[in-house]
């Protein structure tokens, strides 16, 4: 499966990603290229409320999860179209 992602043929899932980074010592970004440091990690105590729901959103939903969660906010922020009686 490994020699799949190295030649293109497919992607890793966020799961195979966080397990790779979490048996081999590094982070996610690591193995993305985000990053040239294999240890940074964002604290948790250093995101707002947003970024916070976001993560946990994700940790417990997945992508899906946060897509809507996205439209949710989007939907609040376009203002409510007004009906003439």
């Amino acid at each position: 499966m490994v020699q799949k992602y190295e030649i293109g043929a497919t992607d890793p899932t966020s799961y195979t990603i966080a397990l790779l980074a979490d048996r081999l010592g590094v982070t996610a970004d690591y193995l993305l290229g985000m990053t040239d440091d294999p240890q940074i990690n964002v604290r948790e105590n250093s995101l707002n409320e947003t970024e916070r729901q976001l993560v946990e959103t994700f940790r417990r939903q997945g992508w899906g999860g946060v897509a809507q969660l996205s439209v949710g906010e989007l939907v609040k922020e376009v203002p409510a179209k007004k009906t003439s009686e």
